[in-house]
């Protein structure tokens, strides 16, 4: 099937991205490298015959900037007729076991909070001026094209390393793998061929102090009132709870949060009023968390928006965008998960290495 092949070709470009020597990786990097492995290897599952295209179909395309609240979908300026269905290359989406009964989001939340607070797990306070804040995460996303009566998509995957001192000098390593394409015709008609000749050729950048530009400039408060305002300062629009699940995917992919950052975070989550629990689930990275969602068209099509927590240290795990209808716009086929983030790595180290 088309996502076997292209679940393979992931593998096989972010292989030679993944293998570093043992001198390179920090302490407990061997376990995060084992799980990147898993990370786009998951399972394919059935899913239902597409829908026959109507006659005349508006093409759009999803476009994610640096920040997630800047999400949005483009409609183009004219229609094309009976256009040629780009091939589905989106992962099956991820299985959730919910409770028999059902659980009440914002209780369970709470009690991850006061879990966490308790907890010893990369516990560094305020991210003391002495240690370095460390960052890993893997991410994915569908980026289509249009050209004439034909639209290509591609699996834009990268894998983003961060090491950032108080200060905000620092280091980054970025790995863009090669665009992968359920077919020969996809990867010729690909625009950016750029892209396809750079590999997994890593881009690496150092940031003299004050040379990493944060969204935010400080910490995060502790208290939920005052962080609920901090987070909406970056991510605004009408739908509150949506931009700010949306906000916190962005903070925990520029700080390491201690225990009681994190907690606040927790408790923040629990107010949204449409918040939901989904269950139990199993990253790619092949960790288990506590699913919450909340479904908004913020993006201009109906998306499922969802974190994965870690119930005992309220770690962010990863975060999924989902497609639930209208996907014909896109020619791929419902569910369509179009991003995730896995965040793989989030500790503090002694040094940049």
């Amino acid at each position: 099937m088309v996502i076997d092949k292209a679940a393979r070709d992931l593998r096989a470009h972010w292989g030679p991205a993944l293998a570093r020597s043992e001198e390179e990786w920090q302490p407990n990097s061997e376990i995060a490298a084992a799980t990147l492995a898993r990370i786009l290897s998951t399972p394919d599952q059935p899913r239902p015959a597409p829908a026959t295209p109507p006659r005349w179909t508006w093409v759009w395309r999803i476009a994610v900037g640096g920040v997630s609240a800047t999400i949005a979908v483009i409609a183009t300026l004219t229609m094309i007729p009976n256009p040629a269905p780009a091939h589905d290359v989106t992962p099956p989406p991820l299985t959730y076991h919910a409770p028999e009964q059902p659980v009440a989001a914002a209780p369970l939340l709470e009690q991850i909070a006061d879990s966490t607070r308790s907890t010893a797990a990369g516990a560094s306070p305020g991210g003391p001026d002495s240690l370095v804040e460390h960052l890993r995460i893997v991410s994915w996303n569908l980026n289509s094209q249009i050209d004439g009566r034909r639209i290509t998509s591609a699996v834009v995957p990268t894998d983003t390393e961060t090491w950032l001192r108080a200060d905000n000098s620092g280091r980054s390593i970025r790995r863009q793998g090669t665009p992968i394409f359920a077919d020969a015709d996809d990867r010729r008609d690909w625009k950016d061929q750029r892209a396809l000749s750079r590999g997994n050729t890593p881009v690496a950048e150092t940031y003299p102090p004050g040379g990493y530009q944060r969204l935010w400039a400080g910490r995060p408060p502790t208290e939920v009132p005052q962080l609920e305002k901090w987070l909406r300062e970056i991510n605004k629009g009408t739908d509150e709870s949506a931009q700010t699940l949306l906000a916190i995917t962005d903070l925990f992919k520029e700080r390491v949060l201690d225990p009681s950052e994190r907690a606040a975070v927790l408790l923040v989550l629990a107010r949204l009023p449409d918040l939901q629990y989904a269950g139990i689930t199993t990253d790619r990275a092949d960790r288990s968390g506590e699913a919450f969602f909340v479904t908004s068209d913020v993006s201009g099509l109906p998306t499922r928006y969802t974190l994965i927590i870690d119930r005992h240290t309220g770690i962010l795990l990863a975060q999924e965008q989902m497609l639930l209808t209208d996907t014909g716009r896109l020619n791929v086929e419902a569910p369509a998960v179009v991003d995730f983030d896995t965040y793989v790595t989030a500790d503090w180290v002694p040094d940049i290495p």
